[in-house]
């Protein structure tokens, strides 16, 4: 198991444990009536299982079958309640994540861990809350997802929360004296920099202007690396995915910069080692909060 999905094991572990004694505990069973029927509590696990971002949803549900393996049966009150994981694929889609929800909610879900991503989660959320039932992200950070609802519960820290986090380590780790922030040119990398550029605005800390934005393409990513010779950042932020990194590194790499470069949840992934030259990869940080 790798340590990325070790850690998703152990929080899943923790959070259907639980849950399981919080919701029996505040549910009303017959139990004279079921004293011969097995009792069970039934787990929704929503997720991307589909598609280029379908590894974070495989991450969850394995996770979730590991801990459901070990907690199962569970016993509370004296009887045994065997832990059902019932795992539904949202697509990434929030059209598709509602409707989804109203599935999980027919097959009588006492809780959800999902959905991977704000606008799936956001999108979900309603409908779990008119039945009271529960709904755990394990990814989804956007600040307004929940407002008005209940029912939501966030194991992560916020979006606001973690720019916080990366620019104030950033500026009190590595001191940058000179740095370059670079975008991939999607929503997320984009909303990234910019959060963090009006921190460092708000701080008054310095970096070199204006932040860059690059799609992935060597001959881009050429062009790119000439200007950054010419900036001569000691540290350069690239807010993209490790495959674009690795591509980035080796370009400014090949062409004699030497600047430490630094990513985040997007960059890391042990696949970069395989995409470029392990000596070229000394010093690149990875900030993840």
């Amino acid at each position: 198991m790798n340590s990325k999905r070790s850690r998703f094991f152990v929080f899943c572990k923790y959070i259907l444990f639980s849950w399981a004694l919080i919701l029996v505990s505040i549910l009303t069973f017959n139990f004279t009536a079921c004293e011969n029927r097995e009792k069970v509590i039934k787990i929704g696990s929503q997720a991307v299982l589909s598609g280029e971002d379908k590894f974070f949803g495989e991450d969850q549900l394995v996770s979730l079958k590991l801990a459901v393996s070990e907690l199962s049966p569970v016993k509370i009150g004296g009887f045994d309640y065997r832990l059902d994981l019932i795992s539904k694929d949202d697509e990434g889609n929030a059209e598709r994540a509602f409707l989804i929800a109203q599935e999980l909610v027919e097959e009588n879900v006492y809780a959800v861990i999902g959905s991977t991503f704000n606008g799936t989660t956001r999108a979900s959320i309603p409908v779990f809350a008119e039945f009271n039932i529960p709904i755990i992200t394990p990814s989804a950070q956007g600040l307004d997802i929940a407002l008005g609802y209940s029912n939501f519960f966030r194991v992560i820290m916020n979006n606001k929360q973690r720019v916080e986090n990366i620019v104030n380590f950033l500026n009190d780790e590595l001191k940058p004296k000179r740095l370059v922030f670079i975008g991939n040119g999607e929503e997320y990398s984009t909303n990234l920099v910019d959060s963090m550029i009006e921190i460092f605005n708000d701080k008054k800390i310095p970096y070199l202007e204006p932040p860059y934005t690059v799609k992935h393409d060597l001959n881009e990513y050429k062009d790119l690396a000439e200007n950054l010779l010419i900036d001569e950042p000691d540290y350069i932020f690239f807010a993209a995915n490790y495959g674009e990194l690795a591509d980035l590194i080796t370009e400014v790499r090949n062409i004699g910069l030497s600047s430490q470069f630094v990513t985040e949840q997007l960059g890391m992934d042990e696949g970069i080692s395989l995409l470029t030259d392990k000596e070229l990869l000394e010093g690149l940080v990875a900030v993840i909060p």
